[in-house]
């Protein structure tokens, strides 16, 4: 595994529980990586947007607004997400 694939990995797995401890929570890709992820200073934005896209592909996050640079992301299934950070395969 690439060290690209685990750094979009761990950014997934962050985004889930900063989310499952903030439900009402959204935010765009720019504030998630100020706020949300502030602590991954070493992460590329290109993995950061590859991280929320495999996210809302598996359901884990919904977005709003169509392009990029002005989605809105926010929490998708909770029970889908909890399932996630116990390691249970992917679904889709």
């Amino acid at each position: 595994m690439s060290n690209e694939t685990n750094q979009r990995e761990c950014v997934e797995k962050h985004i889930v529980r900063y989310l499952l401890a903030h439900p009402a929570a959204a935010d765009s890709a720019d504030g998630i990586t100020h706020w949300w992820l502030r602590d991954m200073h070493e992460v590329s934005k290109g993995v950061i947007e590859d991280a929320l896209g495999e996210l809302v592909r598996r359901r884990l996050l919904v977005t709003r607004g169509s392009a990029p640079d002005t989605s809105i992301y926010a929490l998708g299934e909770a029970g889908k997400a909890l399932r996630f950070l116990e390691g249970e395969p992917p679904d889709g």
